[in-house]
């Protein structure tokens, strides 16, 4: 399926003839990656008519423990501004253990004010996070850019000192791309200090 973007959405069809169903599971490519689409359709019994829902949504939660490598930029930084989350699309689960708050499943709208087209607009980021009582964090998921998706890995001091490492794989026209790089700041705004170079 062709999308109004650079990318697509390809994925399985599954028939069931005799109540006129299709399912379609797709993933996304290129401005899509990272993105699934979840298209359902039904038919009267002469198929000439179909009644078609679709839903789109972001990709699988990664695992919890995949988490970017360490930074290993050479050079000056080429992606240099800020990046501020909280905007939530999908709000998290919440469970307790011990003096910890586990969340599982947010998904952000996050902001890059960065002077790079390539990161333009909200992303989609999945947000699993740890939550301690003095107000310390440990979070990991995934980000979706224009440029691609990749995971990231966040620690969050009690003072409000944030760290966020993320590494993305380029899609479509950015394949054989990889970014990498350290956003830190107060909260859910900070500083981005990111590179750009060819994958290995």
């Amino acid at each position: 399926m062709a999308g109004p973007g650079n990318g697509q959405f390809i994925g399985t069809r599954e028939d069931a003839t005799a109540d006129h169903v299709v399912d379609i599971t797709s993933a996304g490519s290129g401005d899509y990656a990272g993105l699934r689409l979840a298209s359902h359709e039904f038919a009267g019994s002469d198929d000439s008519v179909w009644d078609i829902s679709n839903t789109i949504g972001p990709g699988p939660n990664p695992d919890p423990i995949s988490t970017p490598p360490e930074i290993q930029g050479q050079g000056d930084p080429q992606i240099g501004g800020t990046r501020s989350c909280g905007t939530v699309i999908v709000a998290p689960s919440e469970t307790r253990a011990g003096d910890v708050t586990r969340r599982r499943g947010e998904v952000d709208a996050c902001t890059w004010d960065v002077p790079d087209p390539r990161f333009a607009g909200p992303d989609f980021t999945i947000i699993n996070a740890d939550v301690r009582d003095d107000g310390s964090v440990v979070g990991w998921g995934s980000v979706t850019t224009r440029f691609g998706v990749g995971p990231y890995a966040l620690v969050r001091a009690a003072d409000g000192t944030t760290t966020v490492r993320t590494f993305l794989t380029g899609a479509g026209r950015y394949r054989g791309l990889v970014y990498q790089d350290v956003q830190v700041g107060q909260g859910d705004t900070w500083t981005v200090t990111g590179w750009i170079s060819p994958a290995e």
